[in-house]
Formats: structure tokens, sequence, C-alpha cells
């Protein structure tokens, strides 16, 4: 609903700014997440983390973009997440594909719905190996990533303009992230 969504991007820029980032950016995270929920995109951990990764780049914030595994009450599954000065930010974490295991989004490790830390544990540690999707995202160049989803005809680079709310150049940014890599967290 449109009081729901306000609510949520109030309490998004409300954290933003409580370390010291723009209320840009807290629109920023706030849109894409709004898109998320409206589009009903369940698992769309990698996708939405290299969009954010973008995003918050576009906005000079030096993103770090993660992949790995996170847990929830020691279960664990395969994942894509932003880090900002050492913290997360994970949007997808509200939308698994297993409605059971849902949490609030993580707004710089704040559970946005709980108001308190994550109970998501983020990094590798249960041993075993990777899924094919997540194994096929690591081996893929990101920008490659961007172009090729079934989601819209521009890629992930329409969530993108979205997000920042603005028209943009889809060749430059090519250019621009062509170098962008993944890290591993474990």
């Amino acid at each position: 609903s449109r009081k729901m969504n306000g609510f949520l991007e109030n309490s998004i820029i409300e954290i933003m700014k409580r370390y010291n980032y723009s209320e840009e950016s807290g629109s920023v995270i706030a849109r894409l997440f709004n898109l998320m929920v409206a589009k009903e995109l369940r698992g769309f951990c990698h996708a939405s983390a290299s969009v954010l990764f973008v995003c918050l780049t576009e906005l000079s914030l030096n993103p770090g973009l993660f992949i790995g595994e996170a847990n929830i009450e020691n279960k664990y599954f395969d994942h894509s997440w932003i880090c900002l000065n050492g913290r997360i930010i994970d949007l997808a974490i509200a939308l698994p594909l297993d409605y059971s295991d849902a949490v609030g989004p993580v707004i710089l490790d704040c559970d946005l719905y709980t108001k308190g830390k994550t109970s998501v544990n983020y990094g590798k540690e249960s041993g075993f190996e990777y899924d094919d999707i997540t194994k096929n995202i690591m081996n893929l160049k990101f920008v490659e990533y961007m172009d090729n989803t079934p989601y819209s005809k521009n890629g992930l680079w329409e969530f993108v303009r979205i997000a920042l709310n603005q028209n943009i150049d889809i060749d430059n940014f090519r250019t621009k992230y062509m170098n962008t890599k993944r890290s591993l967290l474990s």
C-alpha cells in the first residue's frame, strides 16, 4: 500500500541519515525496495545487490558487492548483499523464495521491521558447495549479468534507472562497470 511504502521509505531514509548518509541515498534504496515488492521479486538477491552497487557507486558511496552464504537460525543459503563502511544493506532478504524465512530488509545492519540488529549472519560457513545459479553468477562478468535478465529488455540497468530516478546512458554504464567484481565473503 502507498502508506506502507511511505513508512518504509521514511524508515530507510532515517537509518541512512543516522549514519550520515544523504536523504537521496535512502530514497534510492527505498525506490528499489518498493519496485521489488510491487513486482514480487522473490529470490532477487544477486540482482538487487548488483543494482544497489551501481546506484550507491553513482552516489559516490563506495559500496562493496558481496556474494557468499548467509544464514538465519542455522539455515544456510547462497546470497548476495552490499556492504557500506562495514555495514550490510540487503533488501532481498525480506523477499525470500521460502516465505517462512522472511525477515525485514537490512539497512546498515538494522532489520527494518524490528528496528533492531538483523538476525541474519553473512559469510560462508556451512561447508557446502554453492548452487549452480550462484556458481554461474560468480563466473559471469558483471556487465553480462546486468545486461541479461528476464525482467526487462534493458536488463538490470532499467532497475538502476528507476532507483536513481533518472535517465542513464547504458553504454556509458557498461564501460564504467566492466571491471566490477563481486567479493567472496567466506
